[in-house]
């Protein structure tokens, strides 16, 4: 599905312009949002329902954006908006600027969310096949014509019981399951814990000061010593126009969740 918001270009055009349909437009295309009320969260997972999308049409796959905050607070249970800036003053502050763009009433432009993103270094989610390839868009991420639910689970007791072998946080969705991968920024910075992009906490990770070129995915609270590892995720939708340029839903809060 798909909603058209039509702008015009100037103050006044429809006094200069007889008949409207000659005069210029800009057809802006907003692809479906996921309403919050479709995802529903504990302390360690989140299921989200995927809103059944149109086989032809402009809709391509969802995507999924992250970053990492280190911390020296352990906040428990299903955590709250009021609990973010204790966790992170960035991930209060990346909150507070991306939530204008969620809300499926407010007149701020969808088409700058991803700059919104880019900019405070949230990165599209990855999964690695053992084929070395991204298979989250193909097997994951992309929605045929009925809805179905996607599961992000960060728990690693409940992963080992019931997605024995996988032993990390997990994407699944119907028969498909994937390990959740970190970005590389298509190469442009490097991972630590060296070979190692699982969604785990991790000693080394929580020791590695962020830079441009190393954990540009990551940021520190301070610089006292973290602790602790949470990770907050975003997902929306995401397709191609007549123009062949991408264009995107509104983005949807997953949550913010404390890795093991």
């Amino acid at each position: 599905m798909r909603r058209r918001i039509f702008r015009l270009r100037a103050a006044g055009v429809l006094l200069l312009c007889l008949p409207l349909f000659a005069c210029g437009i800009e057809d802006y295309i907003l692809l479906e949002q996921i309403p919050e009320s479709s995802v529903s969260r504990t302390d360690k997972s989140a299921v989200i329902r995927l809103p059944s999308m149109p086989a032809a049409g402009y809709f391509s796959n969802f995507v999924i954006y992250y970053r990492i905050y280190l911390s020296d607070s352990l906040q428990s249970g299903p955590i709250s908006s009021a609990q973010l800036g204790t966790i992170n003053p960035t991930l209060l502050s990346d909150y507070n600027a991306i939530e204008p763009y969620t809300r499926s009433d407010d007149t701020t432009s969808v088409t700058a969310v991803i700059s919104q993103f880019t900019g405070r270094n949230y990165y599209p989610l990855e999964s690695i096949d053992s084929g070395g390839n991204n298979v989250i868009d193909r097997d994951i991420m992309y929605n045929a014509s009925s809805a179905e639910e996607l599961r992000i689970e960060f728990s690693l007791s409940y992963i080992n019981n019931v997605y024995p072998g996988f032993e990390a946080p997990l994407l699944s969705r119907a028969a498909n399951v994937r390990l959740m991968h970190r970005s590389t920024g298509n190469g442009t910075f490097t991972i630590m814990p060296s070979g190692d992009r699982r969604f785990l906490s991790d000693s080394e990770l929580l020791a590695t000061t962020p830079s441009a070129t190393v954990n540009r995915d990551v940021v520190r609270a301070s610089t006292m010593p973290a602790h602790y590892i949470y990770a907050a995720l975003y997902i929306l939708a995401e397709g191609i126009n007549d123009d062949l340029v991408p264009i995107y839903s509104r983005p949807t809060f997953i949550g913010v969740f404390l890795l093991d």
